[in-house]
């Protein structure tokens, strides 16, 4: 039998990954692009934010951690990114959202993500596409 050694590189998640995956990055771009069309408000004092919205840990992944307010909290928790809440498509199905993967920059596949709540997680149905 024939033993391989992985790189220590490949066991661990790449540095940009970690940085994109970072939810402080959203107030940031909103401060930096104000009203831009592909963006939602975003701030980590959730009193800056008019309307419904949702609160995310800033490390979170895949809904793990997602409360939606009507309005704002009173207090803003430690560690923890604030958006305008904006409702996802819905069906008869549930609530659905569409993610990309591009390597480089080349479409490399899509996924939908589907739950009955309004939060997708990593346990909502999911059905991937891979381009080729």
């Amino acid at each position: 039998m024939t033993q391989r050694t992985v790189p220590c590189s490949a066991c661990r998640p790449h540095g940009a990954r970690l940085l994109l995956s970072n939810k402080s990055l959203l107030p940031l771009l909103w401060r930096l692009f104000p009203g831009h069309p592909n963006l939602l408000p975003a701030s980590h004092d959730p009193a800056d934010l008019d309307g419904p919205l949702v609160a995310k840990p800033r490390h979170g992944r895949e809904g793990e951690g997602v409360m939606v307010f009507e309005s704002a909290p009173l207090l803003a928790a430690p560690a923890t990114v604030y958006q305008a809440y904006s409702p996802l498509y819905r069906s008869a199905a549930g609530h659905a959202v569409l993610g990309s993967w591009v390597v480089g920059d080349v479409a490399a596949g899509l996924g939908m993500r589907e739950d009955d709540d309004r939060v997708t997680r990593n346990g909502s149905r999911f059905v991937p596409h891979c381009f080729d």
